[in-house]
């Protein structure tokens, strides 16, 4: 019964992967048909991010005191509902409206469905493993549903599309209603007291531990903003196809189901992996920056392994120390500070004009994380409260 449970998470996560993974094709076209400017569209592009941090924020709270089970559930049935209303609108302003609220309504799903699995683990070591699988599961979404998005327009156009997603996204609320557990089969959860019971943050903020989680989470978001961003403009002026910079962020989807796939990562230190991939995907920050003659292929394949590594260790580092009374708090925090690197880096990339500077500047970002997340390793040790599991 709590195999089905996990695979039932498992299967939301990777149908709200695909369907957001699998709009990135359309959306600009789309809007540009319903006459939409390129500012605007701009604007569309970045209005998911900017209602999904607000969002997390605002959705900690009520994860952690109401039925994580309801939310995933209405949140999807809202979702498909959104989405069916994408292929519908006739004007850019209702699609920026629906893009607000898609955003708003996602940001109390996959938190739910993180702090759920986290819940549903017998012990950490078993966390560690739910959460690299649960990266699988989102990688390799990342990587079929653009294809699969690119398709469904071609063959049905872009407003039946969108209108496929929904439905996907209802049934998959249907499903969940009557497949996701009740509070009797999750892992019990500690006597806790009614302050932390109020005050969530001020727990979350006293728990110094997960700190180079957050610190983490930023700087990946930032180098990948900083590549999405740069990469296919890099491409461009040395004149190469833009299928060049599909095949490219192919390649760094394939390093990270490469190391996701080593299960025996999940008995390390989450810590270390956490400090060990940023510092070598600083370094691929630098590769570029400086124009190494190193193969774009192979450094792409580094990079991918490093969010690999990362973003498991990351997840397995919150589901260990936060409070599992907050955990809906500390995997939405989690989430809006990953939105906020990701939405910071482009704006840092575009002001810049220069890829160098650009590259060079996701190197510090980086590098000063590793940095950060050893260091608070080492005072950990110190005080004699070990990251090790």
């Amino acid at each position: 019964m709590r195999r089905r449970y996990i695979w039932v998470l498992f299967v939301i996560l990777f149908l709200a992967s695909f369907d957001m993974h699998a709009q990135m094709p359309l959306l600009a076209p789309y809007a540009r048909t319903i006459g939409a400017t390129s500012m605007v569209i701009g604007i569309l592009l970045g209005a998911y991010s900017i209602s999904n941090l607000f969002g997390h924020l605002v959705a900690g709270p009520f994860l952690d005191r109401y039925s994580k089970k309801l939310f995933i559930c209405v949140g999807l049935f809202i979702a498909g509902w959104l989405l069916i209303g994408h292929g519908l609108v006739d004007t850019p302003d209702m699609l920026m409206l629906l893009r607000l609220i898609f955003g708003f309504t996602m940001a109390f799903v996959t938190p739910a469905c993180s702090a759920l699995l986290g819940q549903l683990a017998r012990n950490n070591e078993e966390q560690g493993v739910f959460m690299v699988k649960k990266g699988m599961v989102l990688t390799a979404a990342a990587i079929v549903s653009p294809a699969i998005g690119g398709l469904l327009a071609a063959k049905f156009g872009y407003a039946q599309a969108f209108f496929i997603f929904g439905v996907i996204m209802m049934l998959a609320s249907f499903v969940t209603l009557s497949s996701l557990p009740n509070k009797s089969v999750l892992r019990p959860i500690e006597n806790h007291s009614k302050e932390d019971t109020i005050s969530p943050f001020r727990t979350m903020v006293a728990t110094f531990a997960i700190y180079p989680a957050y610190v983490a989470g930023f700087a990946v978001m930032y180098a990948q903003g900083t590549f999405m961003y740069e990469i296919p403009l890099l491409l461009q002026r040395q004149h190469l196809e833009p299928t060049v910079s599909g095949i490219l962020f192919s390649v760094m989807g394939l390093g990270s189901l490469a190391v996701l796939s080593q299960i025996w990562l999940t008995r390390t230190s989450p810590l270390g992996r956490i400090v060990a991939a940023l510092f070598v995907l600083g370094l691929m920050m630098y590769t570029i920056a400086v124009a190494a003659p190193v193969s774009l292929y192979l450094t792409m394949f580094i990079i991918g392994a490093c969010t690999g590594v990362l973003f498991p260790a990351m997840t397995t580092l919150l589901a260990y120390y936060a409070p599992p009374h907050i955990y809906g708090t500390a995997f939405s925090i989690y989430a809006a500070v990953l939105s906020i690197g990701s939405i910071i880096s482009p704006l840092v990339a575009g002001s810049t004009g220069f890829v160098n500077q650009s590259f060079f500047g996701a190197f510090l970002v980086v590098t000063a994380a590793s940095l950060i997340a050893g260091w608070i390793g080492i005072r950990l040790r110190l005080d004699s409260k070990p990251i090790t599991r």
